[in-house]
C-alpha cells in the first residue's frame, strides 16, 4: 500500500471499532467494522477474480450491514 494513502485510511476508519474475527476452526473474517451495532465484514484478496468466502457462522452471529470483497482493484473505492 503506498504511504499517501494510509494516512487517509486511518483518518477515514478512525471513528470505527476495527476488529479480526477468527474461530479454533480457522474460519475467518479479515477486517470488521463496527459501527451503530452493526458490522461491515471485509475479506481481502489479492486476486480480484479469487471468490471470496464469509463464514456462515460469523454472518449467522452478528448483524452484518454489508459484506466488501477488498482488492487492488476496488482499494480506491473503500477508502473513499
Amino acid at each position: 500500500m503506498p504511504i499517501t494513502i494510509l494516512p487517509n485510511l486511518i483518518t477515514l476508519h478512525l471513528y470505527h471499532k476495527s476488529y479480526f474475527w477468527r474461530t479454533t476452526q480457522k474460519q475467518e473474517i479479515d477486517y470488521i467494522e463496527e459501527s451503530n451495532n452493526l458490522y461491515m465484514a471485509c475479506e481481502i484478496k489479492w486476486n480480484p477474480r479469487r471468490k471470496p468466502r464469509f463464514s456462515k457462522t460469523f454472518c449467522d452471529n452478528y448483524p452484518l450491514s454489508e459484506t466488501r470483497v477488498i482488492n487492488p482493484e476496488n482499494l480506491g473505492d473503500w477508502i473513499s
